[in-house]
């Protein structure tokens, strides 16, 4: 069952990472028949009433997609982002959003990398 949950500050920002609050990536915009994949980050600050703001991130962004899996690391302000789909082809390739800089990368490793993924 769903509750709300009552935090003891207003915006909190559990590890230091991530400047707290709730982010969105990507996903399908309806503004279209086509129901297009978006790569658009978006964050809400966790407060009643606050609305959703598009961060103006700059650099490499992922690919439009939908269904990518999305992480925040625990403590540095740094979102990651890996996977997801554009209903033709499935994504292995991983970004990374330094959350000060709003600054898009795309990390390399050595390897054949991960599995394609979409969730």
């Amino acid at each position: 069952m769903w509750s709300f949950i009552h935090p003891s500050e207003p915006n909190p920002n559990p590890g230091g990472g991530g400047g707290g609050g709730v982010y969105m990536f990507g996903g399908r915009s309806l503004e279209t028949d086509e129901e297009a994949p978006t790569n658009v980050i978006m964050r809400w600050g966790g407060v009643a009433g606050e609305a959703w703001g598009v961060l103006p991130a700059t650099g490499t962004p992922p690919r439009k997609a939908w269904g990518a899996a999305m992480a925040v690391h625990p403590s540095q302000p740094r979102l990651f982002i890996f996977g997801g789909t554009n209903l033709k082809s499935a994504f292995n390739q991983l970004h990374v959003l330094d959350l000060e800089q709003l600054r898009w990368s795309e990390l390399w490793s050595e390897g054949s990398g991960g599995c394609l993924r979409a969730l």
